[in-house]
């Protein structure tokens, strides 16, 4: 997990096992304002208990993509077009907006 990490700091890329950079898969966009982002990784033995396997993830899009060489693709078909997803993104940006405001006024007050 720590070698990911090093990676993405060294490159400045989540696409960076590929030979040519995508700016899509810049880090710069994790440190950006908008929904949250959850990366995750999976340390594990292959079926044979052989090698080491490190499985890479993130949660929802990274910039305007689903999928990244190199990362799990969505497990799942709620993407930004499904009516579910739509439905709770709403939501999620409206309580967002509530905690905010919450915020701001508690560092005025």
């Amino acid at each position: 997990a720590q070698a990911v990490a090093d990676s993405l700091d060294t490159h400045k890329r989540f696409d960076y096992e590929s030979a040519q950079a995508d700016p899509d898969f810049s880090t710069d966009y994790v440190w950006t304002k908008g929904p949250g982002r959850m990366l995750g990784v999976l340390v594990c033995l292959d079926r044979h208990a052989q090698e080491h396997v490190v499985l890479k993830a993130f949660s929802g899009q990274m910039t305007r993509r689903w999928e990244c060489p190199g990362w799990a693709g969505p497990v799942a078909s709620i993407t930004h077009t499904s009516p579910v997803y739509k439905r709770y993104r709403h939501a999620i940006e409206s309580l967002t907006q509530a905690l905010e405001q919450l915020h701001s006024c508690t560092d005025s007050c």
